[in-house]
């Protein structure tokens, strides 16, 4: 099976190792979509998150969703819960295994995480998925929990209002959650353009960038709760600018130097209850009946799919921030790194023909032949190459069929091309090449057909465990 494991700070690779076995008490899981969370940028960005540092490689993800793979349960789709904890501590006892002193976390720590074709994981953690939650939605379960315990912290009034400062995907399900349990008014908070349009659509009634001369008429004498998810001590203090005196303020971003600053006399003096949250505390029942009766819109969070050996490209893009939610999809691999293989090696193979057809034209037009009909027969190369190149614009757009399309019809059209040097009006070498610059199109088109189909695919081209 592959995983992709962390050796240093920005050093990621996917890596052949060996299947796991699952002992009692624990699932073979066959992991099908993961999403990378802030935390696991930490880790990619940094090597270390908080006060734990990389000891060793590791695999990262915890947001993750899977099928069983082996015993009674097998073929049962699960949404992954993360974090295996002892069950008799004191926190534990208390009801707080989020806090559990001896847990065990998945991409954290000694643990690896869920970034890989296959895992195992404790039984009593795999939470059936119902039919109309799909695996991608599963993935972003783990998130969806923690912000409804951050709702939880908030105690916000049922028609209360509220702030929230930082619009990832943890702020934007804040924003649903909180409208869903009844507030009468959220403010988004972000800096960036197409996250403020983002926090519209999942229900802020208004959304403005930290800056805007906005944010002090918006909230008035104050919310009744802010929640910083923005993991800096800019948004901490925008958070607690927002609140109304005696009100709550809730802190759920990480910050990256693990440090957290703030002027202590606003908060002294406004008399807040401040509360930190740590991940989530047994919620993934309500995160599952959420999703399943529509209340949460999970698919939309998801801007982008990956498969598991574009997991660096992946992270990389996650960490510009140009969407909202990444998943990587361990399935896709087998298909998509070969094609992508094939795709490119079509490009390079069409560049090498035309510059062929540079060095024959020369020599053609040195013994009389016209220039005109040195471009009729070279045309299709010029074309192969351009096509090459939308395939490679295209790679991860949504409309990767048109660069087949247009290989489609230069393929037809230059079909005259061949028969034309079939018949004697072309050299041996041009026949071969023609049939290069063929080869190039058809991989490109079959390239482009797959990022169509892959994904209506993705249950037949799965493996079975070895």
């Amino acid at each position: 099976m592959q995983a992709a494991r962390l050796h240093a700070a920005g050093d990621l690779r996917v890596d052949e190792e060996p299947m796991p076995a699952a002992d009692a008490g624990m699932s073979l899981v066959r992991v099908t979509a993961v999403g990378i969370c802030g935390s696991d940028l930490h880790w990619w960005d940094e090597g270390a998150i908080g006060d734990a540092v990389l000891a060793h490689p590791l695999v990262l993800g915890h947001e993750g969703a899977g099928v069983i793979a082996e015993g009674p349960r097998r073929g049962e789709r699960v949404a992954i819960d993360p974090a295996i904890t002892c069950g008799t501590c004191r926190a534990c006892r208390d009801g707080y295994p989020n806090l559990c002193y001896r847990i065990r976390f998945a991409g954290h720590g000694e643990t690896d995480g869920m970034m890989r074709e296959f895992m195992t994981w404790p039984t009593e953690l795999l939470h059936p998925l119902p039919d109309g939650v799909s695996d991608a939605d599963g993935a972003v379960l783990e998130p969806l929990g923690v912000a409804l315990h951050s709702l939880d912290l908030g105690h916000l009034p049922f028609g209360g209002t509220a702030s929230v400062v930082g619009c990832g995907p943890i702020g934007l399900l804040l924003i649903s959650v909180l409208k869903a349990a009844g507030a009468s008014s959220v403010l988004a908070v972000e800096p960036l353009a197409h996250r403020r349009e983002a926090a519209a659509r999942y229900g802020a009634d208004a959304a403005v960038s930290p800056g805007s001369p906005d944010v002090r008429e918006l909230v008035g004498a104050g919310v009744d709760v802010a929640f910083e998810a923005a993991g800096n001590d800019d948004g901490v203090r925008l958070a607690i600018e927002s609140v109304r005196p005696g009100g709550r303020l809730v802190l759920a971003g990480i910050p990256g130097d693990d440090m957290i600053r703030f002027p202590a006399s606003v908060a002294r003096r406004k008399g807040l209850t401040i509360a930190m949250v740590r991940r989530m505390n047994q919620v993934y029942p309500r995160a599952i009946s959420l999703a399943a009766r529509g209340v949460v819109d999970l698919a939309s969070l998801v801007s982008r799919r990956a498969g598991l050996g574009s997991a660096p490209e992946a992270f990389g893009e996650a960490a510009r921030r140009t969407g909202l939610k990444v998943i990587i999809e361990p399935l896709r691999p087998a298909v998509k790194v070969g094609l992508v293989r094939a795709v490119r090696l079509a490009a390079v193979a069409d560049l090498c023909c035309v510059l062929a057809f540079v060095i024959i034209g020369r020599a053609s037009h040195a013994k009389g032949e016209s220039l005109g009909g040195i471009a009729s027969t070279a045309w299709p190369f010029l074309a192969g190459l351009l096509s090459g190149w939308l395939a490679t614009r295209a790679w991860r757009r949504p409309l990767g069929l048109v660069p087949a399309g247009v290989g489609a019809w230069l393929g037809a059209a230059g079909l005259g091309m061949a028969v034309r040097v079939a018949a004697g009006q072309g050299t041996a070498v041009a026949f071969v090449l023609v049939a290069l610059a063929f080869l190039g199109l058809f991989l490109l088109g079959w390239r482009a057909a797959f990022t169509r189909l892959a994904p209506r695919l993705g249950p037949r081209l799965r493996r079975s465990p070895r």
